[in-house]
């Protein structure tokens, strides 16, 4: 068996990644501009490709099971890009799964990166949201109080309710 396979399934992976940075990249205009029923479709279109991220994952690691049962070794869990290197016989398979994994990691990291940036996006307008309702709530007891039960304080009030 081959590493084209493997390699297949890392390419598939890569895409779902790069869909997912672009709909990052949606989601941060989105954010920005406030429109919270469009963040919602992003949202549900981020979760089916977060599936199909997770299906391929999931044949990407059965693929590496045959691939390293064909070659009768060990699979060590986690297996890693290098480790699939280093049971690869040809240059040039290896060149290919070195390249894969260092375009999954960018890819990785950009996504991260996105991530991050839309988490602090939403953290500023939860806070800015708190603020608001902090404005517009005063910190006084809202409840009822009974005028005549109050203490002293009251009487200072009165001193500006005289007719001039």
């Amino acid at each position: 068996m081959s590493v084209t396979p493997i390699i297949d399934s890392l390419e598939n992976i890569i895409a779902c990644y790069l869909r997912l940075i672009e709909l990052g990249g949606a989601k941060k205009q989105i954010l920005i501009e406030n429109k919270v029923e469009q963040l919602t479709a992003i949202v549900n279109q981020e979760n089916k490709v977060i599936k199909e991220l997770e299906r391929m994952e999931k044949q990407r690691e059965d693929t590496v099971k045959r691939y390293l049962r064909d070659k009768g070794l060990r699979m060590r869990i986690p297996t890693t890009i290098q480790d699939l290197v280093q049971a690869t016989v040809s240059m040039q398979d290896k060149q290919r799964l070195t390249s894969c994994g260092e375009r999954l990691n960018e890819a990785a990291a950009k996504l991260q990166a996105a991530n991050q940036e839309n988490q602090d996006l939403l953290q500023q307008m939860m806070d800015y949201v708190q603020y608001s309702l902090d404005l517009l709530v005063p910190d006084d007891e809202v409840t009822y109080r009974n005028p005549a039960a109050s203490t002293g304080s009251n009487k200072n009030a009165r001193m500006f309710d005289t007719k001039a």
